[in-house]
């Protein structure tokens, strides 16, 4: 997966790596939005990291709603509705990360995952970057601060402005590379 080490590394691949989950967190069942029909639960494996996978998305809170609940191939049994499948987390995950490469989508900058009995908030906590086979980033202190990271200048963030100064589409892009990995973390 990581055939030159360190050096032309996908991002969104090193992140699968490191938030890959071999664990069953997770489940998922059919359901008919028509006459209520719900099929067998099924254990599932839920990773932290979000991909992109279908059409029509805006928004990182979008790409969310989607991956945890989409259409089924399959039809009711009782109404002959098109199904919906929902999947849950067992336990909510303490941060989410969403890979946007390529796509013209938002980052929202506060994402709410809906439970059966409760909800969390997740908080945009850093953008990374790609153009010109390099990242970039950007950091969202608990503050509110926004800093731009970029390693070739060496270890230290400059200070850019407040994020609720950043409209969501001003995040898409930094230095004219584009947002490929968005993180999001619980306050």
């Amino acid at each position: 997966m990581l055939p030159y080490g360190s050096r032309g590394t996908s991002v969104i691949d090193l992140a699968g790596k490191v938030l890959n989950n071999g664990q069953i967190n997770a489940s998922s069942q059919l359901e008919c939005t028509n006459c209520q029909f719900i099929g067998g639960v099924v254990d599932d494996r839920l990773s932290s990291l979000i991909f992109n996978s279908s059409n029509g998305i805006m928004s990182t809170k979008d790409q969310l709603r989607r991956a945890l609940v989409r259409l089924s191939r399959l039809f009711c049994p009782e109404c002959l509705s098109q199904l919906q499948e929902v999947t849950l987390y067992h336990q909510i995950p303490k941060m989410l990360m969403f890979s946007v490469v390529g796509q013209n989508i938002s980052a929202s900058k506060i994402i709410k995952l809906k439970m059966e009995n409760r909800s969390q908030e997740f908080y945009i906590k850093g953008i990374v970057y790609h153009g010109g086979f390099h990242f970039t980033s950007r950091v969202i202190t608990n503050d509110g601060r926004v800093w731009f990271h970029d390693g070739q200048l060496g270890a230290n963030c400059q200070y850019e402005k407040r994020l609720s100064e950043f409209t969501e589409m001003e995040l898409n892009t930094c230095n004219e590379r584009q947002m490929s990995l968005v993180i999001y973390a619980q306050n």
